[in-house]
């Protein structure tokens, strides 16, 4: 075969090993995805020739309420309400620079603004550790619901040039370990902190300021899968970690 061939070959090769990826890492999914492509598709002739294709199972999406055919991925959530003093909370971050992060903390509660949103770190009982190569930050004490979601990506966007943090949400519920679960922020998914529960499902947080207070977390399969985090193997970690306190001014 001449240079052309090869470069056809090889890239027929990685497309379809690429495509039978998507389909053994979700199946569901990508069936769903590509439901919605065939019906959703600009081009009216093309709608019709699959029309035998996705023209039933519409039908059967509105007679079941199958959340196959939705504009926003919002329309498929379950919602689930949580007593966020439940849950020990932690952030890891991955950097093993304590002091930097240390001084983005403290910069989230001096940019806070009492008048725009309520996001203050005031009266919280923040500790910081050092983990392996990750800064670990252990919430305790009235800090909320909305403000541990917001600094999660405060902390993410707060990476110095060439870094990227990776800043995940660890929340281990004490009392039943099942509603555990973890968060990180990804651009794809605006104002949303994607993640799993302690039982493998795909979830998200709101970020909207206009849901603040609501301590709810929603669950929903149209997020792309991804590992889920070693609860246990985690937690075990965390019991022979010494953390000191992150002194944090008052509430103005």
């Amino acid at each position: 075969m001449n240079t052309f061939e090869i470069i056809i070959t090889l890239t027929f090769v990685l497309g379809i090993g690429y495509i039978s990826y998507l389909i053994v890492k979700d199946p569901v999914l990508l069936l769903k995805s590509l439901l919605r492509g065939l019906k959703n598709n600009d081009n009216w002739k093309t709608l019709i020739l699959f029309f035998p294709i996705w023209g039933p199972i519409w039908v059967l999406d509105r007679l079941f309420g199958l959340k196959i055919y939705i504009k926003d991925i919002e329309e498929a959530s379950r919602p689930k309400h949580i007593n966020f003093n439940d849950f020990e909370k932690y952030i890891l971050v991955n950097t093993e620079d304590r002091e930097f992060i240390e001084k983005v903390i403290k910069s989230f509660q001096d940019d806070f603004d009492p008048l725009e949103y309520n996001y203050s770190l005031g009266g919280s009982d923040i500790k910081v550790s050092k983990w392996g190569n990750k800064i670990v930050l252990k919430f305790e004490q009235a800090v909320s619901f909305d403000s541990f979601n917001v600094i999660i990506q405060y902390l993410d966007n707060s990476a110095p040039q060439n870094q990227i943090y990776n800043v995940k949400a660890i929340l281990l519920n004490r009392h039943n370990r099942a509603d555990s679960y973890f968060v990180f922020y990804d651009t794809a998914y605006s104002l949303k902190l994607v993640g799993k529960s302690y039982q493998n499902k795909r979830m998200y947080v709101d970020l909207d300021p206009a849901k603040v207070n609501d301590q709810t977390i929603y669950f929903n399969s149209n997020i792309e899968n991804f590992n889920n985090f070693k609860f246990d193997e985690f937690e075990s970690n965390m019991k022979g970690l010494n953390f000191e306190t992150i002194k944090i001014k008052p509430s103005p």
